[in-house]
């Protein structure tokens, strides 16, 4: 019977709509309104989140086939770095298992202890984010061989502790990108897209992307689901002419490769048109909300969401950082080889939900140029830290793989390094 309860805890815990759902409810509860409002803010949560998820799904679509030319026609072995990748993998050893659902219950209520009875008021709410955190956790623990009970209760402290961090080090340029609405960023990239800010802010006083003039004639490019179409497209050619064929054909290139592409590059500003919505639905059900679980129960709460929470606030800013950190980051490959490192194949989904948000984090520092540098840091931090990265996921896992998201690479390398000093082998 236990085993049935933890599992419908689990199934709640690792379900989006489900999870947002039932706390939009609880927050009506609190905040007092009537059945029909419970019942209908609950419901729109998960529309949002399930959108959200639909249109990400749409930008999947075209960017898994990118990303398979990418790799494929490179012809070079290497790491192929990705929080989505590497944890399945983690989580097939027994002794990962054994562990790993405890954690990942015990560091969210960690997390609602800590914004209960201390000053920072922040509430993880990014489901899929908590497996790459509980995957970058129970890794090391487990290499050290950690007695079971005692490194569930080291992975829910750390885990809870970093759930708290991520959503605070993104709330100051969120509470300004927002025009001080309640609400911040949850995210693995949380560090990466601090540091965006923090560094653009060398370019002060820069135009906003927003605001740059274009040519006339070029005034639709302004329409961010229009550009963000034509530069997949024009990627998709590049790319589909630089590798073999063969090689488009077994990524999903099909028919006439012309139309193919065109199709790509529109359902991916398709894709973007569905997120947006998805996300403005979400903010708006999450905010009204939540003001009952502010007052009620972590009095000042503030929700931390999925970093496409950030894609209305700066949708050119976002197609800067994206189109900057494929250039930077896919250089930096290359460049880390010819020094005999490890060669990390280019993450291009990635590149775009964080490299984007870290264009959105710079462009509000430092306008537009900031936009740029933010995504190329960022573009710089996805090939950097999973190369360290992987000599330490290397000791425990076999298979070429290893973390992507910065914040996972950060909390992989540092548990590694803290619990070797504590639990020598």
């Amino acid at each position: 019977m236990a085993d049935v309860w933890l599992d419908l805890v689990i199934s709640i815990i690792t379900s989006g709509p489900l999870m947002l759902a039932i706390i939009v409810w609880l927050g009506h509860i609190f905040k007092g309104s009537s059945f029909s409002e419970q019942i209908s803010g609950a419901a729109k949560a998960a529309m949002g989140v399930l959108a959200l998820g639909a249109g990400a799904g749409m930008l999947v679509t075209v960017l898994d086939p990118f990303q398979t030319m990418l790799r494929t026609g490179l012809g070079i072995s290497g790491y192929a770095a990705g929080s989505w990748l590497i944890w399945p993998i983690a989580l097939s050893l027994p002794k990962v298992a054994v562990i790993f659902n405890f954690v990942l219950i015990g560091a969210f209520l960690v997390n609602l202890l800590l914004a209960r009875i201390t000053p920072f008021k922040y509430v993880f709410l990014a489901p899929n984010q908590m497996f790459w955190e509980v995957t970058a956790l129970t890794v090391p623990l487990v290499y050290y061989n950690v007695e079971p009970v005692l490194a569930i209760v080291i992975g829910s402290l750390w885990g809870g502790a970093y759930y708290v961090y991520s959503c605070w080090v993104t709330h100051g340029t969120m509470k300004k990108l927002t025009g001080g609405e309640n609400i911040t960023v949850g995210h693995m990239g949380a560090t990466g897209y601090a540091l965006a800010g923090l560094v653009s802010r060398v370019f002060k006083g820069s135009k906003k992307a927003e605001d740059v003039k274009f040519p006339k004639g070029f005034e639709w490019m302004k329409d961010v689901n229009l550009t963000t179409s034509l530069v997949m497209f024009v990627a998709l050619v590049i790319t589909i002419l630089l590798v073999p064929p063969s090689v488009a054909t077994a990524a999903g290139v099909s028919g006439n490769a012309i139309i193919w592409t065109v199709i790509s590059g529109l359902t991916f500003g398709a894709g973007m048109i569905v997120t947006i919505t998805g996300v403005k639905l979400l903010i708006a059900e999450v905010l009204a909300s939540f003001e009952g679980i502010a007052t009620k129960v972590i009095p000042g709460a503030t929700p931390g969401l999925d970093c496409p929470v950030t894609f209305p606030y700066g949708e050119i800013a976002l197609m800067l950082g994206f189109v900057s950190a494929v250039l930077v980051g896919t250089a930096t490959s290359f460049i880390t080889l010819s020094m005999g490192w490890p060669f990390i194949l280019p993450p291009v989904m990635e590149y775009f939900f964080m490299g984007g948000t870290a264009g959105i984090f710079g462009n509000y520092e430092g306008g537009w140029k900031g936009a740029i540098l933010g995504g190329a840091l960022n573009g710089v931090l996805f090939i950097i830290l999973p190369t360290l990265s992987a000599a330490f996921t290397s000791l425990l896992i076999t298979q070429a793989v290893t973390h992507l998201d910065p914040d996972a690479c950060l909390n992989s390398i540092l548990a590694f390094l803290v619990l070797g000093l504590i639990f020598p082998k």
